[in-house]
C-alpha cells in the first residue's frame, strides 16, 4: 500500500537533449498539444538551447468549400446542408468526397517556428481574403498543415488536397452558407489558442447569411443520406412490400423504426402507403426530417395519407397491432450493435398485426479470418505495433482500403429471420465452426459483414467484395494474441452472438467442442475470454489524476477520487442506457450549437459534445 500510494517518478534525462522530434499532430495540426509540448520542453530544460526541432516551422493553410449534398434521390434535402454543424472540426479526404469541392484559393492562417522563443499567443478574429474560383455556396473550411522539417523548405510534409501522401487526410470545419461568386473576393476570419485553430466569418457576412444551426446532425447520417445503393434497394422493397398489402387489403399503415430524416418514410408514402410512423431517438434528425417533408411536399400529421415522425424509442408507442409493414433501419457495421433483432421481436409481439410484413425479412451476419498488419518501410519492422490493436469490442473497418490478408473465406455465422416472432432469439447462440486456412501466416483480426434480405429478389451486402459499396463499413475485433496456422489447416472456432453483439473465438486443440448455447464457454489463443455482454453505448467519460503529495494535495486527490466516483457512476449510466444517452448527446449538441445563448464557451461546449457524441 506504501508502494501504491508513492507518485509515480517522471523519466530524468542525464543531460539536456539535442533534438526534439515531434509526432503529436492532428490533422487540425493543434490539436494533440503540439505547442505546449514544445513549449513544456524548453522550460523544463529537457533541450539544450541550440536544440533541433523536427518539425522546425508549422503551417496551416485554408480554402473556401461547399460541402453539400443535393439531391437524395428524387428528395429534395436541402435541409440536411444547413445543419450540417459539429462541435469541432473533423477529418476527410477532400479529393475523395464527391460532395466536397473547394470553393478558392488557399492561404496560410498560422504559422509558427518551433524553438525557444515559442509563445503560446492566442489570436482572434484575423481576417484573410481569398478569391472565389467558381460560383457556389460555401458552408465550410477545409483546412490542412505543412510540416518544413529543418525550417529551410528544403524537406517539406503537406497534407493538403491532393497529397502526395496516401494515408494524409484534411480537417473540415462547418460554417454558416454563404453565397459566393467567381472572381469576387471573399473575406473570412481565424483564429487560435495553443491547442485549436477555428473559423468564422465577419459580421457583415453573418446578416446576409442563413441563421446558424439550432441543431446539429451526426457525421454518419450524413453519409448514410449519400448511400443510394441502400436507398435504392430499401425504396425497391418497400414499394413491393406496400403493393402486396394494398393488393389484399385497402390500407397499408407502415412503422419505421430508425427513420432518421425521413428519406424512406417518403418512399413509403410514394409506393402507396396510407399512414406513415416514423421513430428517431435524434430529436435533431426528427426536426430536419420535418422540415424535408413539407420542402417535398408530403403532409405531416397522424391522418390518412399523411406521414409522423417522432423522436422516441419504438418501444415507447402505445402497444396497438395496428401497423402492417415494419422497416427496420438500425444496423451497425456488425449488423447487431443497435439492437434490430430485439425491436423487430418486441414490434412483432406489440405492435404489428399478425400477417405484417417486415423489411428486411432477414440479417445474415458473416465472418472471415484476416491477418492485419501495420505498413512500414522495409527497414523497419512494426509487428509490435498488432498486438496493441486488441480491444474487446468490435469497430468500425474498412476492408475494401485497409492492407490485410485473408485467412479464411467468409462464412454466415448466423441467421436472424426478422419475419418471425421467434423470441429464443434473444437468449443468444453459440455454434462451432471449421475455417479452412487459404494463406499461410498470423491470424490476428476477425472481420465481420452482413447482408439483409430486403425482400425476395433484393438484397443489400456490406462485403468487402460485393459489387455495390454502401455507407456501411466492416467490422473488426483484433485479437489479443495472433495464431499462426499453414495453408490448408482447418482454424476450430466458436460462433457466438447476444442478439446485439457478435464475437468469433478461436479454440485451442484440446477445447472441446460446444454441446449447445453456453455462453460462458468460450475461449481466444488459448486463454478464457467471455463473450459480448449486454448491449453497451461505447461512448464513456473517465477522469483521472495522479496521486499528488502534501496536505492540500491529499485534498486535491480526494476530489479527483470523487470526481472519478461520480464519472463512472455517469459513465455507467449512459453506458447501459442507449436512450438516456441519446438525450445526453443530443441537450449538448444543442447547447454547443448555441453556445452564444445560454453563456458559454463555445470551445468548452464544443469539447464536450465532442466527447459525448465520439
Amino acid at each position: 500500500q506504501q508502494q501504491q500510494q508513492q507518485p509515480s517518478q517522471p523519466p530524468s534525462l542525464s543531460r539536456p537533449a539535442r533534438a526534439l522530434v515531434l509526432t503529436n499532430i492532428d490533422w487540425g495540426l493543434l490539436g494533440l498539444r503540439l505547442l505546449p509540448a514544445v513549449r513544456h520542453a524548453y522550460h523544463q530544460g529537457l533541450l539544450s538551447p541550440d536544440a533541433i526541432v523536427f518539425p522546425a516551422m508549422v503551417k496551416v493553410h485554408a480554402a473556401l468549400a461547399e460541402y453539400r449534398i443535393g439531391t437524395v434521390g428524387s428528395t429534395n434535402a436541402e435541409p440536411l446542408n444547413r445543419y450540417r454543424w459539429a462541435p469541432s472540426y473533423f477529418s476527410l479526404r477532400a479529393a475523395e468526397e464527391s460532395d466536397c469541392r473547394l470553393l478558392s484559393n488557399s492561404v496560410c492562417v498560422f504559422e509558427a517556428r518551433l524553438g525557444p522563443q515559442l509563445q503560446l499567443e492566442s489570436q482572434r478574429n484575423v481576417q484573410h481574403a481569398v478569391l472565389p474560383l467558381a460560383d457556389g455556396i460555401a458552408n465550410a473550411i477545409v483546412f490542412w498543415f505543412e510540416l518544413d522539417l529543418l525550417g529551410n523548405g528544403e524537406h517539406v510534409v503537406c497534407s493538403g488536397p491532393p497529397s502526395r501522401y496516401p494515408g494524409c487526410h484534411q480537417a473540415v470545419q462547418y460554417l454558416e452558407e454563404v453565397k459566393v461568386l467567381a472572381g469576387q473576393s471573399v473575406t473570412f476570419l481565424s483564429s487560435h489558442n495553443a491547442t485549436r485553430v477555428w473559423f468564422t466569418w465577419p459580421s457583415r457576412l453573418l446578416s446576409s447569411a442563413r441563421p446558424g444551426p439550432a441543431r446539429a446532425l451526426p457525421q454518419w447520417h450524413l453519409a448514410l443520406a449519400r448511400d443510394t445503393v441502400r436507398t435504392a434497394a430499401y425504396t425497391s422493397a418497400i414499394a413491393a412490400a406496400v403493393a402486396c398489402i394494398r393488393s389484399q387489403q385497402p390500407t397499408c399503415r407502415v412503422l419505421l423504426v430508425g427513420c432518421g430524416s425521413g428519406m424512406l418514410a417518403m418512399a413509403a408514402s410514394r409506393a402507396g402507403a396510407t399512414h406513415v410512423l416514423g421513430c428517431e431517438r435524434n430529436a435533431h434528425l426528427v426536426e430536419t426530417g420535418l422540415e424535408i417533408l413539407t420542402l417535398n411536399g408530403f403532409k405531416v400529421g397522424r391522418g390518412e395519407g399523411e406521414i409522423t415522425l417522432e423522436a422516441t424509442d419504438v418501444r415507447m408507442l402505445e402497444r396497438e397491432a395496428t401497423w402492417d409493414l415494419l422497416v427496420m433501419e438500425l444496423f451497425d457495421n456488425a449488423g447487431l450493435g443497435e439492437g434490430a433483432v430485439p425491436l423487430t421481436l418486441y414490434a412483432r409481439e406489440h405492435l404489428l398485426t399478425p400477417h405484417a410484413l417486415v423489411v428486411p425479412s432477414s440479417l445474415t451476419v458473416s465472418g472471415y479470418l484476416a491477418n492485419v498488419t501495420t505498413p512500414a518501410p522495409d527497414t523497419i519492422d512494426l509487428s509490435a505495433w498488432d498486438v496493441l490493436r486488441c480491444n474487446p469490442d468490435y469497430t468500425g473497418f474498412d476492408a475494401r482500403s485497409t492492407p490485410h490478408t485473408r485467412m479464411s473465406a467468409a462464412q454466415p455465422l448466423f441467421t436472424f429471420d426478422l419475419s418471425s416472432s421467434n423470441t429464443a432469439l434473444l437468449k443468444g447462440d453459440t455454434k462451432d465452426m471449421a475455417f479452412p486456412a487459404i494463406a499461410e501466416g498470423n491470424i490476428n483480426t476477425i472481420v465481420f459483414h452482413f447482408s439483409l434480405q430486403l425482400d425476395a429478389t433484393t438484397t443489400l451486402d456490406t462485403s468487402p467484395l460485393a459489387a455495390d459499396r454502401t455507407h456501411w463499413l466492416q467490422a473488426a475485433r483484433h485479437l489479443q494474441a495472433p495464431l499462426y496456422v499453414e495453408r490448408g489447416t482447418y482454424v476450430r472456432a466458436r460462433a457466438v452472438h447476444t442478439c446485439v453483439d457478435i464475437d468469433l473465438v478461436l479454440l485451442r486443440e484440446d477445447e472441446p467442442a460446444s454441446s449447445g448455447p453456453d455462453l460462458a464457454s468460450g475461449s481466444s489463443e488459448s486463454q478464457a475470454r467471455q463473450p459480448p455482454g449486454p448491449p453497451q453505448d461505447p461512448s464513456t467519460i473517465t477522469i483521472s489524476a495522479p496521486a499528488p503529495r502534501g496536505r492540500i494535495a491529499m485534498l486535491q486527490h480526494a476530489a479527483a477520487a470523487r470526481a472519478d466516483e461520480l464519472s463512472s457512476r455517469m459513465s455507467q449510466a449512459l453506458a447501459t442506457s442507449p436512450h438516456e444517452h441519446h438525450r445526453a448527446a443530443d441537450t449538448m449538441l444543442t447547447l454547443a450549437a448555441q453556445a452564444g445563448l445560454f453563456g458559454l464557451d463555445p470551445a468548452d461546449a464544443s469539447a464536450l459534445a465532442a466527447m459525448l457524441c465520439a
